[in-house]
């Protein structure tokens, strides 16, 4: 994805962040609105290069 977006990166509290990657873990991302899924975010902070994920429901 790589997509610059607003967030707050969890180390040093800069708020624009790299959106990485979404990878699904269960259900369907085509179909989220009509099914369960789980996905993880993966992020990277801009300025210190922090990575991280994030677990959702969609």
């Amino acid at each position: 994805m790589n997509e610059t977006m607003q967030g707050e990166c969890p180390k040093c509290g800069v708020t624009e962040i790299i959106w990485r990657e979404r990878v699904l873990l269960e259900g369907s991302l085509e179909n989220y609105h009509v099914m369960h899924t789980e996905v993880d975010d993966y992020y990277e902070c801009k300025t210190c290069k922090n990575n991280w994920k994030e677990f959702s429901y969609l």
